[in-house]
């Protein structure tokens, strides 16, 4: 008979390393291993949940390995990071232009200072002594002039807190490897006594819902972490008494979100347990409406973390003004052009503001029926009933007049705008022209502007726009591209990027799935923006006039066309159209 293989449960801080762990465990016949991703407190959980499962060993990192040594008696191995992964790091930051550090754990900074000296770089390089002096390091540093972090998971999370863009080191394959030798080594000479305990053996074991187990007394016996809200918690805490023997089946509504909950009393070896089984709704209190949608900080904080401009570090030299609008409560005007990042700022307006702590309702104009928009104007459950709500009204100018009408009479007659935060995002034509909807904005709400340059306006930045989102997909896709060859960033800041930080999103997001080597090659790079000059001839074709437009309407279009074919330039664009400047300007108002 062979070797019994070595049962591991891996608990990786990052989708990255998760990938990883599963890929290389495929081709080893001497382990049996269970990922999951949880950071910090959530792997913890994790771990409390699967520590009575048979496991071996675990295997995690950094800061999660360690907190995982003191909260559960498993065996705990850390997966460690090489000397060429600090490298790799630090090679994919040479493309940023501005200041960055190294700052982590001491292991990383010794090594880094080993590295720095070799390769004769001079790179900052600040030591995390304690997790909690995390966020105030980073913060330090930020006001000293850093803009990025090449940093450990602990450094990666205080760097979203302040503001930081980030560049996490990342684990290779021959330290994982190494971890898995390690734990082979480790449950062949530990016979760990596992305590089983029957009351919730089987049902516990892969359930996707939340799961909450009380004493009697109410105190809480087990939780599978952040599937149970601590609200929830702490209502069916206060509950108990009054959990029938037969059981219960109620949907409860906490903090704008439904909860089907199936509760009901087991009983256990050493007496009786309150078990709940909770299901999040994926429908919010009010939502189920074309065009209008809920979400809360921490759904906001992902959408936009996860976004170009959360992991690109795109905000730049628009983040001083951001944070400053963020803390006000005066309405919003976001403008730019398509694919500018509109909804991305609006977002991070919201998580930064004093208002995140209650809903984000984003209202799409362009997506109101005239069911939906009755029910918001007038409906007895409409949104605008409530306060302290962040209103976002993404494609304002697509609304028609005399809807844009009723909203703004709605809002100053309510006085929506001083209970609650009001947010509006338009698109520009090419060149900053406003449209006149956006005009009717400014002349009716007392509107602050935030103005978001196309991304042809920041060509300087797009090599480090493009590194900070590969070092992203990196994580995303397990791969470990060091940056472009020479001459490609060049072929990226020639193009004219009409859909801009969207565009370019995309075109990075296919050049990381096909790229198989460390560097993406000029040749994808041409051919891909030569796919997109032919997109985008077909998209720019004229279009037919709707003659069921005012005589003003249709000259107005007449001139965006030929404003946009000279660039904005107002002089040329008059000479085309065989008018003087003055008579275009008194056309376009």
């Amino acid at each position: 008979m062979g070797e019994k293989k070595a049962r591991i449960l891996a608990i990786a801080p990052y989708e990255a390393l998760h990938n990883s762990i599963i890929r290389l465990a495929k081709s080893r016949e001497d382990i049996s291993v269970d990922a999951y991703v949880g950071n910090m407190k959530e792997g913890v959980e994790i771990a409390r949940f699967h520590e009575n499962d048979g496991y071996d060993v675990i295997i995690s990192r950094g800061a999660t390995a360690r907190l995982l040594r003191e909260a559960v008696r498993i065996p705990v191995i850390a997966v460690e990071f090489s000397d060429y992964d600090i490298l790799r790091a630090i090679r994919l930051a040479e493309n940023y232009p501005y200041r960055y550090a190294v700052c982590g754990s001491l292991e990383i900074t010794k090594r880094a200072r080993v590295l720095c000296d070799l390769l004769q770089k001079k790179i900052e390089i600040v030591t995390l002594y304690h997790q909690e002096d995390a966020d105030r390091v980073l913060r330090e540093l930020k006001w000293s002039g850093i803009s990025m972090v090449i940093c450990g998971t602990v450094g990666e999370d205080a760097a979203k807190k302040v503001g930081l863009s980030s560049l996490m080191i990342l684990s290779g394959d021959e330290c994982i490897e190494a971890a898995f030798d390690q734990a082979i080594e480790m449950s062949r000479g530990y016979a760990y006594m596992r305590e089983r305990k029957m009351a919730y053996e089987s049902i516990f074991r892969r359930e996707k819902a939340g799961i909450l187990l009380l004493y009697e007394n109410g105190e809480i016996y087990f939780s599978n972490g952040p599937k149970v809200p601590k609200e929830v918690q702490e209502l069916l805490r206060k509950s108990l008494d009054a959990l029938p023997d037969e059981g219960i089946k109620k949907i409860q509504a906490v903090k704008n979100t439904f909860y089907e909950i199936d509760g009901s009393w087991i009983q256990g070896e050493n007496g009786r347990y309150a078990y709940f089984r909770i299901q999040e709704q994926k429908i919010a209190v009010q939502t189920g409406r074309q065009g209008i949608s809920f979400s809360d900080k921490k759904q906001a904080e992902n959408y936009y973390y996860d976004s170009f401009f959360g992991s690109s570090g795109a905000l730049g030299f628009m983040e001083e003004k951001i944070n400053a609008l963020a803390k006000i409560g005066q309405p919003t005007l976001i403008l730019g052009e398509s694919g500018c990042g509109k909804e991305q700022i609006a977002r991070y307006l919201y998580i930064h503001s004093v208002l995140c702590n209650h809903p984000f309702i984003t209202v799409d104009c362009d997506a109101l029926n005239d069911k939906v928009w009755a029910y918001l104007i007038s409906g007895a459950s409409s949104p605008f009933g409530e306060t302290g709500q962040t209103y976002f009204f993404q494609n304002l100018d697509k609304l028609s007049e005399n809807r844009q009408k009723q909203l703004y009479s709605l809002i100053l007659e309510r006085g929506i705008h001083q209970h609650s935060r009001i947010i509006a995002a338009c698109v520009t034509e090419k060149g900053g022209q406003p449209k006149e909807a956006v005009m009717r904005i400014l002349n009716y709400l007392p509107c602050v502007k935030i103005w978001l340059p196309p991304l042809r306006e920041r060509k300087e930045e797009i090599s480090m726009l493009a590194s900070l989102y590969l070092a992203k997909k990196n994580r995303d896709l397990s791969k470990q591209i060091l940056g472009f060859e020479p001459g490609a960033v060049e072929l990226l800041r020639q193009y004219d990027w009409p859909e801009n930080y969207t565009q370019l999103k995309r075109v990075l997001d296919e050049l990381a799935s096909i790229t198989e080597t460390s560097y993406i090659s000029s040749l994808y790079i041409r051919q891909f923006l030569e796919e997109e000059n032919k997109i985008f001839a077909c998209s720019r074709e004229e279009k037919p006039f709707d003659f069921e437009r005012t005589l003003d309407e249709i000259n107005r279009d007449i001139i965006s066309q030929v404003l946009e074919k000279t660039k904005g330039n107002q002089t040329a664009a008059a000479k085309k159209l065989g008018i003087s400047r003055s008579t275009l300007w008194r056309l376009l108002k």
